[in-house]
């Protein structure tokens, strides 16, 4: 069996980022996005940006019960139940029991802010996260 890793790259500001396709049922998702690798983040986070991309209905979502901390202060997000992402050229499965949607957010001057989509310690914590001065290497922990 070979090694379970995932390459990604580095982005804007040299954060870490990987692709992944998110897939679900219900409601019918499916779309590639970039999601930021985040260690602080407890769960992965679909933002407003990449939802419109892939064509997240919020209307089909359901209400998260909890407010996250953002950059403009608390948000609440909706959620997208038992999803599947796949991460790069090895095909990796990720099964997810929820992935976070932010809504579209304004800052104190009303204009439109997108943080980054990320995956969170939900996924991270099976990973061993190392990186080059190419790339981030996120290596599938032995079970």
């Amino acid at each position: 069996m070979g090694r379970s890793i995932i390459e990604g790259h580095y982005g804007d500001g040299d954060l870490s980022f990987v692709t992944a396709y998110l897939i679900s049922e219900k409601p019918k998702i499916e779309g590639s996005i970039r999601l930021y690798v985040d260690t602080g983040a407890s769960r992965t986070i679909v933002n407003s940006f990449d939802a419109e991309k892939i064509r997240i209905n919020y209307n089909k979502l359901k209400k998260y019960p909890y407010p996250v901390s953002g950059i403009s202060g608390p948000i609440k997000p909706y959620y997208i139940e038992d999803c599947i992402l796949i991460f790069g050229e090895n095909q990796i499965k990720e099964y997810l029991d929820q992935v976070l949607v932010i809504p579209p957010q304004q800052d104190e001057n009303s204009k439109i802010i997108h943080p980054p989509s990320v995956v969170g310690l939900d996924v991270l914590r099976k990973y061993r996260i190392s990186f080059t001065e190419e790339k981030v290497i996120l290596e599938r922990r032995r079970e």
